[in-house]
């Protein structure tokens, strides 16, 4: 993910941009792959650091060695419900699975309780400051949403691909 967008900010050339002008980009992407700061997430996963965190040091360098203002607004993203593919790391074992409900202190809870108060079902919340635990589909993290310049929340999603051939638990 990050080689893709370090790529794409580099392309000045090709697109008509001047060499001097400064690129911009807005990044949309699950909480987990936009957050700047590196995580133990347990023994499956050891320590983890997310793109996020990998396109800010690289544009912090850039911008540092070539006294320009490069950055990244990163724009995570939760969701109230839906499904996910459950043990999507071995093909022959996956499924497609409920996401499971948050926990009460979690961004998600949160940002449910915005959308039920408010009559909206997507929205997008602009902050700076906060900490909460979030859900990695089927297990929780402590997130500091100060990773992030904002959070978009999704009412419902579902597995991004065809389950046709799937079951379904």
């Amino acid at each position: 993910m990050e080689d893709n967008i370090l790529w794409r900010l580099n392309l000045n050339c090709s697109n008509g941009r001047s060499g001097g002008e400064q690129t911009k980009m807005i990044v949309i992407n699950h909480i987990i792959h936009t957050k700047t700061a590196t995580q133990y997430q347990g023994e499956t996963w050891g320590h983890f650091v997310p793109m996020g965190q990998m396109v800010k040091q690289m544009l912090d360098a850039k911008s540092a060695e070539e006294g320009k203002g490069q950055t990244i607004f990163n724009i995570g993203m939760v969701y109230g419900g839906g499904t996910f593919w459950d043990k999507w790391q071995r093909p022959n074992e996956r499924v497609v699975a409920p996401i499971p409900s948050p926990k009460e202190d979690g961004l998600e809870a949160t940002m449910k309780e915005v959308s039920e108060r408010s009559g909206l079902k997507n929205f997008f919340i602009h902050w700076e400051i906060g900490m909460t635990t979030v859900r990695e589909n089927d297990y929780f993290i402590r997130a500091f949403p100060m990773e992030w310049n904002g959070c978009i929340y999704l009412d419902q999603v579902k597995h991004a691909t065809a389950d046709n051939e799937y079951r379904i638990n």
